[in-house]
């Protein structure tokens, strides 16, 4: 990843890992006496940037641009759930029980998570954050021919 990638949002742990690259190359770079302006020019990276990471080197050196690891709340559902999950969405809507082979984001919210994991889910968002997780959200029905 080149460092100019850095302005777009992280999106998994590969590009938290390459910003973090970017952060400690930001950091040797301050520790050979570099600017921050010399920083972000090299970096290419946004100034306003290169000054946050400056101060949290100064203050913590290489450790303080360590990433945090991800954001936001624990997962709901553990990798077995979203594998079971994932099983169960793939094999279509009639396989559960259903009269057609549409999925309705109902459908797998209300019946498919809840039976299988035990866990309610109260709202779109959860199934929208799980698609990255590699679900089979996407299609509304199997493929042809069955699945």
């Amino acid at each position: 990843m080149r460092p100019t990638a850095y302005r777009r949002n992280a999106r998994g742990l590969r590009d938290r890992q390459a910003f973090e690259a970017v952060r400690m190359q930001a950091g040797a770079l301050f520790a050979a006496g570099r600017s921050r302006a010399e920083v972000a020019r090299q970096l290419g990276v946004a100034r306003q940037n290169v000054s946050r990471w400056h101060t949290r080197w100064r203050q913590g050196g290489l450790e303080a641009l360590a990433s945090r690891g991800p954001t936001g709340p624990d997962p709901r559902l553990d990798d077995r759930q979203l594998h079971d999950l994932d099983t169960t969405l793939r094999r279509g809507a009639r396989a559960s029980g259903f009269d057609t082979d549409h999925w309705t984001l109902a459908r797998i919210i209300t019946t498919v998570i809840e039976r299988l994991t035990g866990t309610p889910l109260p709202s779109r968002s959860h199934l929208e954050a799980a698609a990255p997780h590699g679900l089979a959200v996407a299609a509304a029905r199997p493929p042809r021919g069955g699945a």
